[in-house]
């Protein structure tokens, strides 16, 4: 479920290379764009920004099969993110 490369190297800039779970500014090839609302749950969201937020592969291994219980929690990060700027 590839999201657009444009739309991928957006959000990965966006969040400064950084996995917004452990933090750790990671090199591109390290980090993965994550639905915050499932892609099969929410068609109209697949290509939000508001959406997507930027993971390192462990982190985003870590969440799977979970990804319910993290969705209130990265949604929080990413208005945090935008309040600060």
């Amino acid at each position: 479920r590839p999201v657009d490369k444009d739309l991928n190297r957006k959000i990965r800039k966006r969040d400064n290379y950084t996995c917004q779970m452990c933090k750790k500014k990671k090199r591109p090839i390290a980090l993965e764009i994550h639905h915050i609302q499932r892609w099969a749950d929410a068609p109209m969201l697949r290509y939000a920004e508001s959406n997507l937020i930027t993971l390192c592969k462990k982190c985003h291994k870590s969440i799977r099969g979970k990804e319910v219980y993290y969705q209130a929690y990265f949604a929080e990060i990413l208005y945090g993110n935008k309040k600060r700027k």
